[in-house]
């Protein structure tokens, strides 16, 4: 948007990729959103000093709680709030119902989400507008032997290895110690596995302790953060996703476009993307399902 000529503007709570605004070419304005409803109000008076209300066409919302400084900043020019709705199972508790505002259009990225939408949140089908999420296929483009060779050198992997990969935060709700139970109870069955972990978060601390406590360095490998995911992609045969919830997954469209066959747990996006059997497999948001699917995964 910004490089289109928009004048951008992001506010919310120090995060755990704050790093990330910090090179932005826009201005990032913090504020306590996660904090009470004195915060919240002192929250929606700092942003208003910031807000171009003369040039204002959009404000876009993922919580609920940022809906409320929205709302307030509608006051005089009254830019339109477009909602985000990424997921197809958020619990809905008796607070969320007794004010359920979503803005005044709503933004699905898939229609497990828009069907969550409509039955679940209540929200009426022509303030929805569904729009899957797209990615660059030139830059993510089939990988060739060369292209596998040469990641694999890179990670320091062989060609007879079998490799899964993991692309995404260390945090909740992405279940990433299941990837551990996966590459300790596959060593009699594919005792030449490595799993490679791209990414970092809150908790990757605890991630790296329990790797050591069960003794599973060299069979998984933990990459850190990395900007572009692509090597990672073309080292694997299989990307593992055992999220607890999860949108429509940028990581699995990516792998996919790899060539990659994903295994993933069915979460919000996963019937749009998976060829059951072909492209890949889904199991239940449980963790012997999804560690027991390992075995199961289509061959690259």
């Amino acid at each position: 948007m910004h490089e289109l000529g928009h004048d951008v503007r992001v506010a919310g709570n120090r995060g755990s990729w704050h790093w990330l605004f910090e090179r932005a070419p826009f201005p990032y304005i913090e504020l306590p959103l996660d904090k009470g409803p004195l915060k919240m109000w002192q929250a929606s008076r700092a942003l208003r000093r910031h807000w171009p209300s003369t040039r204002s066409t959009c404000c876009t919302r993922t919580y609920r709680r940022t809906t409320l400084v929205g709302r307030r900043l509608q006051r005089g020019a009254r830019p339109p709030l477009l909602y985000t709705i990424h997921l197809s199972d958020i619990p809905l508790h008796w607070r969320a119902r007794l004010w359920p505002d979503y803005g005044d259009h709503v933004h699905v990225a898939s229609g497990e989400a828009r069907r969550w939408a409509i039955e679940t949140a209540g929200i009426a089908a022509d303030r929805i507008s569904m729009i899957p999420h797209g990615i660059h296929v030139g830059k993510f483009s089939l990988a060739d032997a060369n292209a596998k060779i040469a990641a694999r050198r890179q990670f320091g992997l062989s060609e007879g290895d079998r490799v899964a990969a993991y692309v995404g935060r260390l945090d909740r709700p992405k279940n990433e110690d299941w990837l551990l139970d996966v590459a300790d109870r596959s060593r009699a069955s594919i005792p030449g596995l490595k799993i490679l972990i791209a990414g970092t978060g809150p908790h990757e601390a605890d991630f790296l302790r329990q790797l050591r406590e069960r003794k599973l360095e060299g069979r998984v490998i933990p990459l850190g953060e990395r900007e572009d995911p692509l090597p990672v992609y073309q080292a694997a045969d299989a990307m593992l996703l055992p999220s607890q919830r999860e949108g429509f997954s940028l990581a699995t469209a990516e792998a996919m476009s790899v060539g990659l066959p994903v295994c993933r747990t069915r979460t919000a996006g996963s019937a749009e993307l998976i060829v059951e059997g072909v492209t890949g497999r889904t199991t239940a948001i449980d963790r012997e399902a999804f560690v027991s699917a390992r075995d199961r995964v289509p061959a690259r």
